[in-house]
């Protein structure tokens, strides 16, 4: 989330994509494009691209497409004009589990926070052009075991990988140097005009610290907000469950391509019988 601009569930959630698509998309498939607000392709079995242009109605110019070459990797090509006030226009990304308006079946999501779950992904990518935007995963939190598609989340997670041309996040400076993973974070914290709380964790030294990639555990970014609550009004509770994340950029203005070239994302769950107690999905 950029600034104070919220991606929100009216304008970010006209999603076209039938999940019978999934079926159909596999590692011979033929690469599948889409330039539609809204439009969907599938990535692999239980994920898809969504072409989520949310906020194009305040940039009516800009354009964007999304692109799947194969399960692991798509990319994302967009022309947004600059237009004031500055707000993020677009976030393009996969998909795994929840997300406005879809909850995708077979994907190892919800788990709830306190199985300490590993959520484990890896990310590399590059971007051409000068745009100002973000690299970040988008996580979402409900209070319920089995939202629905319009359940309204407790909580997001949003982990910057990297930032071009001088966005800055949601929210306000809490911590800084905090060492997650291999890398340092710094978490910024704020709430948005729809009631909950997002929790940012923003890559080190922008924009020299940039990464280009990396392979993180999301459940170890969980943890800490669960352990670490800095007198926040709202903490992340434990009781609460990851039903959704997602990877992908925003973009405030400017052209460009942002290009995955390797991206994976598993819920890796422990079986009752390799842990001698219920499993990840009985919680």
């Amino acid at each position: 989330m950029l600034n104070s601009v919220k991606k929100n569930d009216s304008g970010r959630s006209q999603l076209l994509i039938a999940l019978a698509l999934m079926a159909l998309l596999d590692s011979s498939s033929m690469a599948q494009t889409c330039s539609t607000n809204g439009g969907g392709v599938a990535l692999g079995m239980n994920q898809y691209v969504l072409n989520n242009m949310w906020n194009a109605k305040s940039d009516p110019a800009g354009t964007e497409s999304i692109d799947v070459r194969s399960p692991v990797s798509w990319s994302t090509t967009y022309n947004w004009p600059r237009v004031d006030p500055l707000a993020c226009r677009c976030y393009p990304s996969s998909v795994l589990g929840w997300q406005f308006n879809t909850v995708t079946p077979g994907t190892g999501l919800p788990v709830r926070l306190s199985s300490n779950t590993p959520v484990i992904s890896t990310t590399a990518f590059n971007i051409t052009g000068s745009a100002m935007q973000d690299i970040t995963y988008d996580c979402w939190f409900h209070s319920v075991g089995n939202p629905t598609s319009t359940t309204k989340p407790s909580d997001e997670m949003m982990i910057w990988e990297a930032a071009y041309n001088g966005p800055g996040p949601l929210g306000s400076l809490i911590k800084r140097g905090i060492a997650i993973d291999g890398h340092t974070w710094n978490l910024y914290e704020g709430w948005n005009s729809f009631g909950w709380e997002v929790h940012s964790f923003v890559i080190d030294n922008i924009p020299s610290g940039n990464l280009s990639g990396a392979t993180l555990n999301l459940t170890d970014f969980t943890n800490y907000l669960v352990a670490n609550r800095y007198g926040s009004s709202k903490p992340l509770l434990g009781s609460a469950y990851f039903t959704g994340a997602e990877f992908g950029t925003e973009v405030v203005f400017g052209s460009g391509t942002f290009n995955v070239t390797n991206y994976t994302c598993t819920v890796e769950r422990r079986s009752a019988s390799a842990n001698g107690s219920k499993s990840a999905s009985e919680d």
